[in-house]
């Protein structure tokens, strides 16, 4: 009898020592004979869940307003009759085009792939003429407003598009200043203003392929060539020789979008 409790005794203490292993088992004694309640085993697992990101999806379409910079560079065609010639070239020689800038703001709507845009700038064009005596910058100022119809040639969900436009308009002459050579007396330099060189007004046409850059739904930028020419003279008709401008440029612009 006292051998077999002294054994209990042992397994007591036996499952005594594996408890304080197992902090979560609880044990308990009773009638020489210990009892062990195990508490229920939880497992925990972490489970990582994938989500895709969904990139904001820009709208495009809408009203904008577009303030913007454009430098361009003339390239003259004249057209001279056969007895001016002569008069001509004289002042073809002295005349070099320098850098013209313009600054200008549109207004347009977008539907879809298309847009239509109103245009109004103010243009400075410039030409260097010389001559014996020195040489002096021409100037002249005009405001140019032209109406731009546009087609979209990427997919209208991309943040990055290209667009070509074509457009008509009206040359207005604000001011202009400079020096050319007398009718009469082609050895004298004169000042265009006393000679009436320019004409108030001219039809003008433009083209322009614009890449788009859009940061969100309000802003964007703009950037790419440009072109624009005069439809008729812009010289005074009793002057000698009949001159159009052809320009080519670069046009960077900001576009808000008002809606």
């Amino acid at each position: 009898m006292i051998f077999s409790r002294i054994i209990l005794l042992l397994i007591g203490l036996l499952l005594v020592n594996m408890a304080s292993a197992q902090e979560e088992d609880s044990i308990f004694y009773r009638n020489d004979t210990a009892y062990i309640i195990k508490k229920p085993v939880i497992i925990k697992k972490e489970v990582y869940v994938e989500v895709p990101v969904v990139k904001e999806t820009i709208e495009k379409s809408g009203f904008y307003i577009s303030p913007y910079f454009q430098s361009t560079y003339s390239l003259d065609y004249i057209a001279v009759c056969s007895e001016k010639r002569s008069y001509f070239d004289e002042i073809d020689a002295a005349t070099t085009p320098e850098i013209n800038l313009s600054f200008g703001t549109a207004v347009s709507f977008r539907k879809s792939k298309m847009q239509y845009k109103l245009d109004v700038n103010y243009t400075a064009f410039r030409e260097r003429f010389e001559w014996g005596g020195g040489s002096q910058t021409n100037h002249h100022n005009t405001l140019i407003t032209a109406f731009e119809v546009g087609y979209f040639l990427v997919d209208n969900d991309k943040p990055f598009d290209l667009m070509v436009a074509l457009g008509a308009g009206y040359l207005y002459t604000l001011n202009y200043s400079g020096n050319t050579f007398d009718e009469i007396y082609p050895s004298l330099v004169i000042s265009q203003t006393e000679q009436q060189t320019l004409d108030k007004a001219s039809a003008v046409v433009t083209g322009k392929i614009l890449g788009n850059y859009y940061f969100n739904n309000k802003l964007s930028v703009s950037f790419g060539p440009v072109y624009s020419a005069n439809l008729i003279s812009i010289t005074q008709k009793h002057i000698p020789y009949d001159e159009w401008r052809n320009n080519v440029g670069l046009m960077l612009g900001l576009n808000i979008k008002l809606d």
